[in-house]
């Protein structure tokens, strides 16, 4: 390999050896970057083995004293490594299954909803891959995923959970994590639909807080994609994303009380919002996302047209943390595909 001559023509000269190490370590960050995961007797785990090469860059990194490999908090250094020596261990796989819908729980990254599949295959939740090519990792295409407070992939993003009960159709999970909020979630299977209930406590912390959940789903054409809301008399409001908004490639749209509008065009759901859309097998697909409206402050839509996704996400009401409450939400996902 270049760099192991590299290395070895200048193994006596300490300055030109480091300044080679430094240079490989792009190199490395991409194979990371570029690695799949393989299903393997109901884990997830790497490709390959690459626990000598994260060792070899941690130690140049810091020695670099680099802190960051990317933006935001997943790129620092820590949490970067952290996240890929997560993988090379493997992951255990939760399958929930009802004859209807099968969903795969992750419950040592963030007690993620990883993949929701249709007895057929059809996947719902954007998971990027499959057996025989490799998974795109968990921690880089979504699924169903929550944060502790309501800034994208903080606290509770990837800590584990441990699983507290679980049967065919469900499993019960709880994480404590660094600051001393306790979350506990249950995700379960009734007929066509999936649920994720989660809630956060603290024996420790006072205080108000608010989380945000995060589900993306995997729309092949985001921009002809349908989006229908309800107000609270009843009243349903159907808008064809790509007649919303220009010929950006991400468009946002927030969703809240028509005192709190961030766009003219749009409003909180109360308690209800769906989204209709073409499968890439021309089957039509629509999702309802059913709710309580006073444990939401308010709701967003982000639509990526080169990623082919879509999320319906919720910032909760904020709510006194005590050791037996705290904010919650309890959402039903029903998928009706014909």
């Amino acid at each position: 390999m270049l760099f192991q001559q590299a290395q070895e023509a200048v193994k006596d000269e300490p300055t030109h050896l480091f300044r080679v190490q430094v240079a490989y370590l792009p190199i490395i960050y991409a194979k990371q970057m570029l690695s799949r995961l393989r299903l393997v007797d109901g884990k997830l785990v790497a490709n390959a083995d690459y626990s000598q090469e994260l060792d070899f860059f941690e130690k140049i990194a810091r020695k670099a004293n680099m802190t960051q490999v990317a933006e935001n908090l997943q790129g620092r250094l820590e949490n970067w490594l952290s996240t890929r020596r997560i993988r090379q261990k493997g992951l255990e796989v939760v399958t929930l299954r009802n004859g209807i819908l099968s969903v795969d729980v992750l419950p040592g990254f963030g007690g993620h909803v990883w993949r929701v599949r249709l007895a057929d295959g059809l996947c719902i939740l954007r998971t990027e891959g499959d057996d025989a090519k490799g998974y795109l990792p968990y921690d880089e295409c979504n699924g169903y995923e929550e944060y502790s407070n309501l800034e994208y992939r903080r606290a509770g993003w990837e800590e584990p959970f441990m699983v507290k009960a679980k049967g065919n159709d469900y499993v019960e999970m709880e994480a404590t994590l660094k600051d001393g909020v306790i979350v506990t979630r249950r995700v379960e299977l009734a007929g066509n639909s999936f649920k994720v209930a989660s809630k956060y406590t603290s024996t420790t912390l006072s205080g108000k807080r608010a989380f945000r959940t995060h589900p993306v789903f995997t729309v092949p054409r985001p921009q002809d994609a349908c989006l229908t809301t309800w107000t609270a008399d009843g009243t349903a409001k159907s808008e064809v994303l790509g007649g919303l908004r220009g010929p950006a490639e991400d468009w946002q749209i927030w969703l809240r009380d028509a005192w709190e509008v961030f766009l003219q065009d749009a409003r909180k759901p109360q308690g209800r919002w769906q989204l209709s859309y073409q499968t890439a097998d021309r089957r039509n697909c629509v999702i309802t996302n059913t709710f309580n409206p006073e444990d939401v402050s308010f709701c967003y839509l982000h639509l990526s047209l080169p990623n082919q996704h879509i999320t319906l996400e919720q910032w909760s009401t904020a709510k006194e943390l005590t050791p037996t409450d705290g904010p919650s939400i309890s959402n039903t996902y029903t998928i009706d595909v014909k």
